[in-house]
């Protein structure tokens, strides 16, 4: 209860201003907190795993297309919003020092392969905030090494459950897709991260809202207790880009497909 009281005044106490959080003074709130976080440490030198389920509702991409009439939207509602999305079955894994986020191909919906393109493997350097990112879309394979990515996180009064925790929100902007991003982080799991390479947040992200809904991943299960399985980093093969050059290219695609009236959105991933 006096966790939960505390995490009730930070968010109070921040809710109304957007921030990042290593450029912020520590106040007693953000002392408290941080002191919660040294004591939990020790408890991060175990391998913890984190099953997410991703899902992409198209029903919900197609009314962000400025080129489709009412009725063309209307009529995509019709067909893809009566049918319920398979979701991706993707997986969190960390230690003290290192994660990796990647699709778990062992379990996909066996339907999804005859049309699946696109899919990502992430791998993040804690102690020396590196990530390795590989994306497959478009029918392209991507590489890129960069630092971590930041974010400014605007941290909001609202609370929901999420796989059994109580989740405080957070809202953030992605300006190369120019979507907003909702993140449920739970403070009880004092590790910043979470899926898609998002993190920078005093808790676990367990489900993230990419653009009113088009797209949601959310914890399905966790498992924090040690797991016999180490972390492995495979190779893997494709386009070696910066990340500022990957931005450009997908700008690029989705301002081109704007300009020829197609769906940006079919082939990359969202």
């Amino acid at each position: 209860m006096n966790l939960f009281i505390l995490n009730y005044r930070i968010t109070n106490y921040t809710s109304q201003q957007s921030f990042d959080f290593s450029y912020q003074p520590l106040s007693m709130y953000f002392f408290k907190l941080f002191i919660l976080f040294l004591f939990a440490l020790p408890l991060q030198s175990q391998v913890s795993k984190i099953e997410y389920a991703r899902t992409v509702k198209w029903s919900e991409i197609a009314k962000s297309l400025p080129h489709l009439s009412k009725e063309e939207k209307d009529r995509i509602s019709m067909t893809w919003g009566k049918n319920k999305s398979d979701a991706d079955p993707y997986v969190l894994i960390y230690d003290e020092s290192q994660a990796i986020y990647y699709l778990d191909e062992d379990n996909m919906p066996p339907q999804q392969w005859n049309w699946r393109r696109e899919k990502r493997f992430l791998h993040t350097s804690l102690k020396d905030k590196k990530r390795l990112d590989n994306i497959e879309m478009l029918g392209k394979s991507f590489v890129f090494e960069d630092d971590m990515l930041r974010f400014k996180w605007k941290i909001l009064n609202e609370i929901k459950e999420v796989a059994g925790y109580v989740c405080m929100k957070a809202e953030t902007i992605d300006t190369v897709k120019n979507q907003k991003i909702v993140a449920w982080f739970a403070s009880e799991i004092p590790v910043s991260l979470g899926p898609e390479g998002f993190s920078g947040l005093p808790g676990l992200i367990l489900e993230i809202d990419k653009n009113n809904g088009s797209a949601i991943v959310t914890a399905t299960k966790i498992i924090k207790d040690s797991i016999s399985t180490p972390i492995k980093i495979p190779k893997k093969k494709g386009k070696k880009i910066t990340n500022q050059k990957f931005d450009a290219f997908v700008s690029k695609h989705i301002k081109e497909s704007f300009t020829a009236q197609r769906n940006p959105y079919w082939g990359l991933y969202y």
